[in-house]
């Protein structure tokens, strides 16, 4: 007898997220285990229930840090990287946005199924490093702001919230970028190195 075929969590939770996205918490689980290719039985040896599942999947662990912010010591050119950084985080959160509130609409959903999540840390965290490399660009006077958490903080929540809007318009990340950038760019104002003084003759 051939070995049987292993899959780990991460794929049956990937096809759980395609299944849920497509047709809500409705979905039953023989659907899912038909995408993932394994049976029902195996779905729930894994997660206790169809809801544990649920929560599983669209929730999900939470953003790549390093795809998003780079590396812990960010380029020289600091408002190119900044740009990048939301550029990143909104695609991030319009992938997201679906699943989340496909959370929110869940008959058994509590907030503090997401404030406990895996996902919100992950979040934090990404918020807590943007501002540990704005940090770095500071060190390096790039940067002449020193209210870090905040820079990071209002950074963060701008691409959120773009993302959102984006998303219930239906156009998912794709608005205009110039707004985008505009709003990035008055951030930037308060981060920005003061020119260099002229001398006087």
């Amino acid at each position: 007898m051939g070995r049987h075929k292993t899959i780990s969590d991460e794929d049956i939770l990937a096809a759980a997220r395609q299944v849920f996205l497509e047709k809500s918490h409705a979905a039953s689980t023989r659907e899912i285990a038909a995408v993932a290719g394994v049976s029902e039985a195996i779905l729930y040896q894994r997660f206790k229930s169809k809801d544990a599942l649920f929560f599983a999947a669209m929730l999900g662990s939470g953003p790549d840090l390093l795809e998003l912010l780079g590396p812990a010591d960010p380029p020289a050119d600091a408002h190119a990287y900044v740009w990048g950084v939301v550029e990143r985080m909104v695609e991030y959160f319009a992938g997201s946005v679906p699943a989340w509130t496909q959370v929110m609409m869940h008959p058994s959903f509590e907030p503090t199924m997401v404030a406990n999540s895996e996902v919100m840390t992950a979040v934090q965290d990404l918020t807590h490093e943007f501002a540990e490399r704005l940090r770095k660009l500071h060190a390096h006077k790039r940067i002449t702001a020193t209210v870090f958490p905040a820079a990071a903080g209002v950074l963060t929540s701008l691409a959120h919230d773009w993302a959102l809007h984006a998303t219930l318009l239906g156009r998912g990340a794709h608005l205009d970028r110039k707004h985008l950038r505009a709003m990035v760019d008055v951030v930037w104002q308060g981060l920005a190195p003061a020119p260099p003084r002229r001398e006087s003759r």
